[in-house]
């Protein structure tokens, strides 16, 4: 049995504090009852222009990279426990950013080529 859902802000995430950054989201809630689902993403780019997307629009719930100064940092963007948004939805089909209890974008590229 898993233990309970914890919704809300983390802290920290190990031995790295966890940055509290509100981003644009919906305050929709995640649909508990789906069994647990994370999600990971690249971000396709660097740390601060992917920032700059998340500010502009929906985010997911974390992103997760060494910025600029060559920092690990854990950015939270939405709280859990709300729907956040890195998936697209089509109309009419699986509500895949409610069954998603967590998503993250991993700073960096998926291509194993420069």
């Amino acid at each position: 049995m898993s233990p309970p859902f914890t919704a809300g802000w983390l802290t920290k995430a190990g031995t790295y504090t966890v940055e509290k950054m509100p981003m644009p989201h919906l305050s929709t809630a995640v649909d508990l009852a789906k069994p647990r689902v994370g999600v990971m993403h690249t971000t396709e780019g660097g740390f601060d222009s992917a920032l700059s997307v998340f500010r502009q629009h929906y985010a997911p719930h974390f992103m997760v990279g060494t910025d600029s100064k060559g920092h690990t940092r854990i950015l939270q963007f939405v709280p859990l426990g709300t729907m956040a948004s890195a998936l697209q939805n089509h109309t009419g089909g699986v509500e895949t950013n409610r069954w998603a209890h967590v998503q993250i974008e991993l700073v960096g590229r998926s291509s194993m080529e420069p």
